[in-house]
């Protein structure tokens, strides 16, 4: 059992900001370190050179140093037949006239998934390499197939890695121990499953594919979707961490503009409201107006077609005119929170329609919880939740760069086609969302009472040299290459073309 994962206190588990009482979490993986004469004697290996001799022209690629195997590998296109059958099955023939290059043996590799992104005519086609008739975590070979050309494979192989372990346990076994030792072992665990993967390892005594199950479970308090690797053999838990993302007429209303910093409300609209009459209802358009027959009362309120807001604190919002022209929200009619909270989601729903309108996130309903009884911190759980102000932060429902934050998490993991939802980039993700909204390298002004941000994507932070194992940290080396490109192109092509390009590249890169 890891023995710092005994004591949790409090509901969120993987936050806006690190928390100093929860046990947060990071997904396994291993650091790699290049270093250009070693990477250069690779690329003069026979096996890469008759891949570039034969099927990959012109191709170039970054090896794994302790594998001696490509991590990613690059090149002008490799022509693929229409069709997805004979495609997946085009892929597959490349890789295996190189399955040592690769590092997988004849007959082990096993299609995983393949999507299609219709709008940019790209296939992530994902496939896993067995070893001992067992996928690896996070392993495998994804390949990408842009305009009907291959043009891209990341392989995660360990063919020098030695087969460890045995599966002694069944799998309710399993579940139990990763109970046991998870960081919520009173908690009701819910939603129970457990798979047999290979979990790669690395030691001062070697470097391992250890035989493991992977164990998911949900908690609703504290706040947690459990991922668990428990050794098959042992039992004892060798890894966990958790996915929920935490962070600390016209219908219009009286909001915050950006932040809490005392800056006069302003009037903006309320779009996809539901506003009812005495026989009829309709649904306001993305500028807030409408047309509705019959009379007053004219009447609306905070569950509208893309998100609901509730308060765990106060009355849900509700809002009602005899005159059609006048139903404006203020604080009077919902608590302030609710109104930011509505609005903000609404503003960065219209950024993801203007730029992956395709991802189920940016159309389908959820529901944005505001005022729960915490402090210092917001999260995402497949809804947004954000917290009351106090101990010196304030309120999380009404800072803008906070909501797009966590918004930023469930668009991230809806955009996903291929490759696996990773927690340092999707705060890099949450990050680089808020930035496409306000243009603004500090994330989060006035969280903090006396006008703290929470993060800055200004300074450099640079992989792998800035890798600390905590996902916020970590996710500023994707954020701030993320801004250093918006700003490159900002000097280059102007403020609104630079916001295009690097949104619909941002949008692209978490597809996989």
């Amino acid at each position: 059992m890891l023995p710092h994962l005994t004591v949790l206190a409090a509901l969120q588990a993987h936050a806006l900001v690190p928390s100093d009482e929860v046990y947060q979490g990071i997904e396994p993986s291993r650091l790699q370190v290049w270093h250009d004469e070693e990477q250069g004697r690779l690329l003069q290996g026979p096996a890469w050179r008759l891949f570039t001799a034969t099927d990959a022209p012109g191709w170039t690629a970054r090896f794994d140093e302790l594998t001696g195997r490509p991590r990613w590998a690059m090149g002008q296109g490799i022509p693929m037949p229409e069709g997805r059958e004979a495609m997946i099955e085009a892929v597959a023939s490349v890789l295996d006239r190189h399955h040592g290059l690769f590092g997988y043996e004849p007959g082990t590799l096993v299609l995983r998934s393949a999507a299609y992104d219709e709008i940019r005519d790209i296939w992530f086609v994902d496939f896993d390499t067995l070893r001992d008739g067992l996928p690896t975590w996070r392993g495998g070979i994804a390949a990408r197939i842009v305009q009907g050309n291959l043009v891209y494979l990341q392989v995660e192989t360990a063919p020098n890695a030695e087969v460890t372990g045995a599966l002694r346990l069944g799998p309710s076994a399993a579940i139990a121990a990763a109970i046991q030792q998870s960081p919520a072992p009173g908690a009701k665990h819910t939603d129970t499953e457990a798979r047999p993967v290979l979990l790669e390892r690395t030691s001062l005594s070697g470097f391992e594919l250890r035989k493991v199950y992977e164990v998911r479970s949900r908690t609703a308090d504290p706040v947690g979707h459990w991922v668990s690797f428990v050794d098959g053999e042992t039992g004892e838990l060798l890894s966990v961490h958790n996915e929920v993302r935490f962070a600390t007429g016209t219908v219009t209303a009286r909001v915050h503009d950006r932040t809490v910093d005392g800056s006069p409300l302003i009037t903006a609209d309320m779009p996809l409201a539901v506003v009812r009459s005495s026989n009829d209802s309709a649904l306001a358009d993305e500028n807030g107006d409408f047309t509705v027959n019959g009379s007053g009362p004219y009447r609306t309120d905070l569950n509208g077609d893309y998100v609901r807001v509730v308060d765990s604190a106060n009355p849900e919002g509700s809002l009602s005119s005899n005159d059609p022209t006048g139903l404006q929200w203020t604080s009077g009619d919902a608590h302030q929170s609710q109104l930011d909270t509505y609005r903000f989601l609404h503003d960065v729903q219209a950024w993801g329609l203007a730029f992956a309108p395709n991802v189920s996130w940016v159309t389908d309903k959820f529901t944005a919880t505001v005022n729960l009884n915490q402090v210092c911190n917001a999260y995402w759980d497949g809804n947004v939740n954000f917290f009351q102000s106090g101990g010196g932060c304030n309120n999380t429902g009404q800072i803008g760069d906070v909501i797009y934050h966590e918004w930023g998490h469930g668009f991230h993991y809806h955009s996903l086609l291929g490759g696996t939802f990773d927690g340092s980039v999707s705060e890099g993700a949450g990050d680089v969302v808020s930035t496409l909204q306000t243009l603004d390298r500090k994330m989060g002004p006035y969280f903090f009472v006396g006008g703290g941000a929470v993060r800055d994507l200004g300074p450099d932070h640079v992989y792998p040299r800035d890798i600390v194992g905590e996902v916020h940290e970590d996710g500023l080396i994707f954020g701030g290459a993320m801004y250093d490109l918006l700003g490159l192109l900002t000097d280059q092509e102007g403020e609104a073309s630079a916001v295009a390009i690097t949104s619909d590249i941002f949008a692209g890169l978490l597809e996989s």
